[in-house]
């Protein structure tokens, strides 16, 4: 403990910055994201090679639990304890108030995190939640509308319709249970080390069904008759009914 004491001491005193020391304090002076040494998940459209980083993020992850290894674990720098010392060191230096002393760290650290996607940072979680996921034209290009109605036959209409209910009130109850979730909670707990990840993936595979549903729907008799769910297709055609066949008693319509 006395040659920790003493390392750390040393340290404080006088640390040779290495590139990234550099660029980091650069990035904390002028609020600006630093580029990770790791090569991770990358746009394709970026002309960087490597996610980007904040150091809210650091700030953010430390007051969560994530020890100062595997801070540097997620930062992709050396892991020896000099390196590790020296981004802790400025991070203290940026923010007095946000991270404890290294010699005396109050927040306990996470031995077990609710999930492995803690080692990816929001910028390359964002391009997950872009790019998990088809696009809707993509995906209605397959035509799985057409293969729908061949499965439910002729009840395709009624059972459509009777899905669409159900599905809205489901999907709202989903997306609710992550929305009021307790923050300790298990679901809570990996809505916060993902950002948002989870729920943003099942908010567009829900996009995604219902776009398939009303398709489908759209193309059985139910619909184009208008005895099925209230749309536009339909409001116009009781207008264009109503006005070849005007009603012998006032109507509202």
């Amino acid at each position: 403990m006395r040659k920790q004491k003493a390392c750390v001491s040393t340290l404080n005193e006088q640390v040779s910055d290495t590139a990234f020391i550099r660029n980091l304090k650069s990035s904390l002076k002028n609020n600006e994201s630093l580029r990770v040494n790791r090569r991770g998940l990358v746009d394709l459209n970026d002309s960087g090679e490597k996610p980007v980083f904040s150091a809210d993020e650091l700030y953010r992850n430390r007051r969560l639990g994530l020890s100062f290894k595997a801070i540097s674990k997620k930062l992709g720098i050396d892991k020896s304890k000099e390196e590790l010392l020296q981004v802790s060191r400025v991070l203290q230096a940026g923010c007095k108030d946000c991270l404890p002393s290294i010699d005396a760290v109050d927040i306990p650290y996470r031995r077990s995190l609710p999930t492995p996607l803690w080692y990816l940072w929001d910028s390359e979680l964002d391009i997950i939640g872009k790019s998990a996921l088809p696009s809707q034209v993509d995906l209605m290009a397959q035509s799985p509308h057409f293969r729908v109605l061949q499965h439910l036959g002729t009840d395709a209409g009624w059972m459509l319709q009777t899905l669409l209910d159900v599905q809205q009130v489901v999907h709202q109850e989903v997306l609710n249970s992550f929305e009021y979730t307790l923050q300790d909670s298990t679901l809570g707990q990996v809505e916060l080390w993902t950002n948002h990840l989870p729920s943003t993936l099942i908010r567009q595979a829900i996009v995604l069904e219902r776009r398939v549903s009303e398709a489908a729907f759209q193309m059985t008799p139910s619909y184009q008759e208008g005895n099925g769910r209230c749309r536009c297709g339909g409001v116009k055609s009781l207008k264009f009914k109503w006005k070849q066949n005007p009603l012998d008693h006032p109507s509202f319509f």
